[in-house]
């Protein structure tokens, strides 16, 4: 009896840990970076580093925000849901898109997002 409780604690936690390791992960990188005409073989786009990115609610609330490591990567943490995903606070002819997600527990959804940098 002890063993079947202890296994089902362990069930218990295990869905409660798969429910809690959820959220939204992504890389943020800023183009154009190269100026005039743009060669084929150019790269002309790079990681956005220490942006702030923020989750959002449906109605609006913050759920959670970092800041875009070096190689403008990112993790936040969330429960399920639906959310957007925003960069703030960047230069203000820069534009940053809104990424919509659908966050599912145990899991980590993807919003990769390439902001302007109105460079022509």
């Amino acid at each position: 009896m002890k063993a079947l409780m202890a296994g089902l604690l362990w069930l218990g936690a295990s869905a409660l840990a798969a429910e809690n390791d959820s959220g939204v992960r992504g890389r943020i990188t800023q183009a154009p970076t190269c100026a005039g005409a743009q060669p084929a073989d150019a790269v002309c786009s790079r990681p956005l580093a220490q942006a702030q990115v923020e989750l959002i609610k449906e109605d609006g609330s913050p759920v959670a925000a970092t800041r875009s490591a070096a190689d403008g990567s990112y993790v936040l943490q969330a429960p399920p849901g639906h959310y957007r995903v925003q960069v703030r606070g960047r230069a203000r002819l820069q534009r940053c898109p809104v990424h919509q997600v659908e966050i599912t527990a145990g899991a980590h959804a993807v919003a990769d997002l390439e902001c302007d940098s109105g460079m022509r």
